[in-house]
This record gives structure tokens, sequence and C-alpha cells, in this order.
């Protein structure tokens, strides 16, 4: 999202919902909510009031409201809308997101044009294409005299895509009806076996945005000076190539077919990196250090975990894009736009949390806050609990269920505690040596059992989150000897 992009009210209502959307439990403090956003007593309840105002203009009341109770200030979620949908109305209303809009199409003939246009006084507008100016020189990009974007041309389409991805503007609205011609007929390439696809989706919206701003950049004169990051050739077929360069070449016949070629390869390495193209066509078509860096990968997963052949090979097939894009990209190209949230993944997964992490600092030797690793972090995370279970990664954690009220109740407990944990434990009727949890509604002092937890009869919401939180820690403490011990046989060896 670009909060900047928003005029001035709308972006202090979008942080407004944002802040209240990143707490646990969507409520904050009035006065340290006012403190960090820097709002007055007037500007926090006046924002309250537009923002419930503007639900109600967006047809979101039904979704969303705000209310304040003493001094707790509480964002309400009645459906599946969310910030970011807010942002896409206040994204349209906005003047700089117009006068961007104007100089992609290279439509903007001067502000004053812009403003008649509009019915805008000239000055504001001014005062918005200067910002936006400011704005975009932070991504590489200039606007020139001629109201022009220039720039590294990778760096545009990258910044245009991830732009309107931001946009609740549909295509059909956006682009005008010769371009959508144009970009209907590249679903033809799709019957290339090269090209893996459900036939269902064909043209997803990702490949559909990417080739509408293509066309419209080269249409205008604006093509790529290399489609070959680092100078390593593009795996994908000479027949399949050829078949995209054509389709490049009817967008702009007067372009030179070298120029055409160029722009062909780029559209095949975002279908690589999107999956359109089978990844395994890779290692056979001269690029073997992908296959390495596979294997490499394996042989540490596989010291650290036992993951069956099938998994292994879902892994593999997605290892391929991972390490295409790792290796043929820079860091800022590594399409962001796909990269969520993942923190409840690190927090749910210690074990891949860890292996990640020490996978990419001990043998790929690369910084952790450096944007090549926090790529890797994020795929590599996100791949494997994608795949792996529990079940295959965990040893069952030991939990012994010892409650007053008998057996028949301590059923009861354990049948609930399959629906409640993910993790795989193995419940005992006795305290053992191994024993890890004991779950009781009696306090035992004389037990040499590391976590003692001491359950209502009546077991609450926060005994069940508490007992998660037992069970994760348990899960990291594990994993922590065992990177030590592996450590330690590591420097033995």
């Amino acid at each position: 999202m670009f909060p900047d992009f928003l005029n001035k009210p709308e972006k202090r209502k979008f942080l407004f919902v944002q802040h209240l959307e990143n707490q646990p439990l969507l409520n904050d403090d009035k006065e340290a909510m006012m403190h960090t956003l820097g709002l007055s007593s007037f500007l926090f309840y006046k924002t309250i009031d537009e923002l419930n105002a503007d639900f109600i203009a967006f047809g979101l009341q039904e979704d969303m409201e705000i209310q304040v109770e003493g001094p707790i200030v509480q964002l309400i979620y009645k459906g599946m809308t969310h910030a970011e949908i807010l942002f896409t109305y206040y994204f349209e209303q906005s003047l700089k997101y117009c006068i961007f809009k104007e100089c992609f199409f290279e439509q903007l003939v001067s502000i004053y044009d812009f403003a008649e246009r509009h019915y805008f006084s000239h000055n504001p507008v001014y005062k918005e294409f200067k910002l936006l100016k400011k704005i975009l020189l932070q991504y590489g990009i200039k606007i020139t005299k001629d109201f022009q974007l220039v720039g590294d041309e990778w760096a545009i389409r990258e910044f245009l895509f991830i732009f309107f991805l931001s946009s609740k503007e549909k295509i059909p609205t956006l682009f005008p009806a010769a371009t959508r011609e144009k970009v209907k007929s590249f679903g033809s390439l799709f019957d290339d076996p090269a090209v893996h696809c459900a036939p269902d989706a064909r043209m997803t919206v990702k490949l559909s945005l990417i080739l509408h701003i293509i066309t419209t950049r080269f249409k205008n004169g604006h093509h790529l000076a290399s489609a070959r990051p680092k100078g390593r050739m593009v795996p994908v077929s000479p027949a399949l190539l050829n078949k995209i360069t054509q389709w490049v070449h009817s967008i702009n016949p007067l372009q030179e077919i070298h120029l055409c070629q160029i722009e062909a390869e780029g559209i095949a390495q975002f279908m690589i990196a999107e999956g359109l193209i089978d990844g395994a066509y890779f290692a056979a078509a001269g690029r073997p250090e992908i296959a390495e860096m596979n294997q490499h990968f394996f042989d540490h997963l596989l010291d650290c975990f036992s993951i069956g052949t099938e998994d292994l090979a879902k892994i593999e097939q997605e290892l391929y894009h991972i390490h295409y894009i790792f290796i043929s990209f820079q860091p800022s190209a590594h399409w962001h736009y796909s990269e969520a949230a993942i923190d409840y993944l690190i927090e749910d997964y210690p074990e891949f949390d860890a292996f990640c992490k020490a996978y990419i600092t001990l043998n790929l030797h690369l910084d952790m806050v450096c944007p090549s690793s926090q790529y890797l972090f994020h795929h590599y995370l996100s791949l494997l609990v994608s795949v792996v279970t529990l079940e295959e990664i965990v040893a069952p954690i030991k939990i012994c269920l010892d409650f007053s009220y008998g057996e028949k109740y301590n059923r009861i407990i354990a049948q609930h505690m399959r629906h409640a944990i993910d993790t795989p434990v193995q419940l005992q009727r006795s305290v053992c040596v191994d024993t890890e949890i004991i779950l009781s509604d009696i306090l035992n002092k004389d037990t040499n059992c590391p976590v003692v937890m001491h359950w209502s009869t009546s077991p609450k919401q926060s005994d069940w989150a508490s007992l998660k939180a037992q069970i994760r820690q348990i899960r990291r403490d594990r994993t922590n000897q065992a990177i030590k011990a592996f450590a330690a046989q590591k420097e033995i060896s």
C-alpha cells in the first residue's frame, strides 16, 4: 500500500484504522493512541466521526465500526472488511493517484489543464504534483517535463504493478478496450506444453495486470534495456519465447525485433515467478546452479527433520521458483506484493523458524537483516509450513491429566484438547519421568515436572491460551537444544 499517496485527511483516517487493526485485540488506550498518531483530542474524535460516516458512505457500516468506551477506543469487525479495503476507497479519491494515472497513460498535458478538467483550483493540484514527484523519487522514478515516467524500466513496471494492485479499480475501467483485446490474445500461448496452468485460471489477475502495463508502456515507446538479470539466459524453450516475442511485436510493429525479444524474456521471467512455467524445466535448461541450491537445502533439511518422499517432491518443485528468483533478480525485484505477514507462522512453527534462520546464516552466510535473507526466510518458512505437517517434525508433548473429578472428566478434557491443540500430544494417566506438563485442579508441589498448570474446574479460554503458550515454549526449548547439540557436533567433526 502507498499511504503517502492519500490526501492528508484520508491518510490520517487510514492510519487511525490501521493502528487499531495492528493491535492484538483491535483496541488501544485513547491517550496512548493520540500520542502515537500525533492527534489532538479534537482531531481524535473528529477522525472517529469521519470514519464512521465513511463506513456508511462506502457501504461498510455492516462490516466495521469504531467505538469509544471510557479510555478505550475499539475497532469492531463484523464482516470480512479490513484496513486495506478502506485504503482502496481513499486511494482513488487521491489527487496524487489521479495525476499519476494520467502520467502512466501519458494523457497529462499540463497541471492547469488537469485542474480545469477535474474542477480543482490550480494551487492545490500543483502542491500535490510536487509531493507526487518527491514520493516517486524514493522509488527511482522521475516525471519529465512532458509528464512521462522515466527511470529503470524494471523498477517502473514493478512499481506500477504493485501500485495498481493496491487499487480497487478493475482492469476493464482502467485500461482502454484496444489494450484489453491485445492482452486477451495472449491467452492462446497457454496451449504451449511448457506452460502449465488450470484451464479456469488461464489468465490470472496478476498476469493480466502486468501484461496490460507492459502493453501500455511498450506501445508508448518505453522498453526494457535488458531482460537478462546478472547476464543469465532465461530458461524457457525457444518455441515459447518466439511465441511471446511475436505477441509483443504485434503491440508495436515499428519496434525492432530484438527489443521485442527482450520484452518476451521479461514476460517469461514473470511467468516463471508466478509458477506458470514448470520449474522442473530449469535444471535441464542451462541452470544447474538452481538444482545445486535445491540439493544443498535438502541435505540440511533432512539432517534436521524426517520428511516423506512425497512432501520432498512438493518442496523441490517450489524451490525451483524460489531459487530462480533469488539468483536472478536484485532484492528490490522480489515481487513483495506476494509476501504476506508471517509473524503467526514464526510463533506457531519455532522448529521451521529456527531451521530457516540457521540455514541462511550458517550455511549461506547471509545476514538476516539483508533483503535477500528476508526473501529466502519468508519463502522457505511458508513453503515448509504449507507442505509438512507437525506430526512429521514434532515429537508428541507428554501431558499428564490429573483432575480430582476422575477418569471421565480427564477424558472430556482430552477430547477438547484434540480440537484445541494442533501440536501432537501424548496423554498420560500418571506422572512419569518424561512428563513435560501436568494439568490439574490440585496444586501439586511435590513433583519434578518442569511445567505444572493449575486449571479451573471448567477451563476458561485463558487456560487453553496458556496451555498453547506453554507447548510452544517447550517446542522452542527443544529446538534450541537441538541447534546447540548440532553446532557442538559440527565443531567436533
